[in-house]
């Protein structure tokens, strides 16, 4: 979203690492939840929201389900936000809702590694398996998670994969016309 006052912020909020605490029986999750609790109750279009993993270290279609009904509150107060995940549900909701946007940080599929950028405007792939296989993940492993997940989830993830590299290659083009 645009912020009146660009570039300035009266709030920043953080959640990013781990804050798990044995001494104030906090687990990795209820942690997210309390720093969750506290932005969505101070949160302002003034505010500056910085979240990394968003939904994550609990159980993953419960996570993201509260991750999207946080995001969509934080949308409606208006907040500014800069939110890592990797939950499609997510991706999904930043497509179908004014005020968010999708961002994706690029990767070369065919040499297996980040490019350090970031494309606005569409959601990206987390590379799973390419990044399994290159690890040396056993292809029977890798084979039996992609019929766990299905052709559907398989099939987007490759169309999101594809959208990127027709966009390097489209911006590569542009740069040397």
């Amino acid at each position: 979203r645009e912020n009146s006052r660009v570039g300035l912020f009266n709030d920043i909020f953080i959640d990013i690492g781990d804050e798990q605490s044995i001494e104030n029986d906090l687990s990795t999750y209820s942690s997210h939840l309390q720093n969750m609790k506290f932005f969505v109750k101070n949160c302002s279009k003034h505010s500056l929201l910085l979240i990394d993993e968003f939904g994550s270290g609990t159980e993953p279609q419960i996570g993201a389900a509260l991750a999207e009904s946080l995001l969509d509150r934080f949308n409606q107060k208006n907040a500014f936000g800069v939110i890592t995940t990797h939950y499609q549900n997510l991706k999904h909701f930043a497509n179908e809702n004014e005020g968010v946007v999708n961002g994706a940080m690029l990767y070369d599929r065919h040499e297996v590694q980040p490019l350090f950028q970031l494309s606005i405007g569409n959601p990206g792939s987390s590379f799973a398996v390419e990044i399994a296989r290159k690890i040396g993940l056993p292809d029977d492993v890798i084979a039996q998670a992609s019929e766990i997940v299905g052709s559907d989830y398989i099939n987007m993830d490759q169309y999101l994969q594809d959208i990127s590299r027709d966009r390097r290659y489209w911006e590569r083009k542009r740069e040397e016309v």
